[in-house]
């Protein structure tokens, strides 16, 4: 493969001229501030541990199981929320039960890496249809 990388809508995946594969979508950008003058006068193994712990906390606190932060819309709200606004309680618990599926069949295969969070998001659909579409 080249190692482009494109962006990748629902369904809508763009494949490398060159090479004909198929590329994943860059991982989101995480931002890691470090305050000015905090590493001056301490050891390499010192920053190395702080800039892994800072690191760490950002990575963390990203949930990309229940509140992944593409899904989120710029009034705060998230995708979910105004889809299960929309759908009647039938039609939310059909498209529950269809993202459910979804992740349960491709679970490993669109990134092996990511098989066990693709479970964790049928899972996570999978309390919602069984709440009624209520949010937990």
């Amino acid at each position: 493969m080249c190692g482009k990388t494109f962006t990748a809508g629902q369904g809508n995946y763009r494949y490398c001229e060159s090479c004909k594969a198929k590329m994943t979508p860059p991982a989101p950008k995480q931002e890691v501030t470090i305050a000015k003058n905090a590493i001056v006068g301490q050891s390499v193994e010192a920053i190395a541990d702080r800039v892994e712990k800072v690191v760490n906390s950002k990575m963390e606190a990203v949930d990309m199981v229940n509140h992944p932060p593409h899904y989120k819309l710029a009034n705060g709200m998230e995708s979910i929320d105004v889809i299960r606004a929309v759908l009647s309680p039938e039609e939310y618990k059909g498209w529950c039960k269809g993202n459910a599926l979804k992740y349960q069949f491709r679970a490993g295969k669109k990134d092996p890496a990511k098989e066990s969070e693709d479970y964790r998001k049928a899972e996570f659909f999978l309390k919602e249809l069984s709440n009624g579409g209520e949010a937990f």
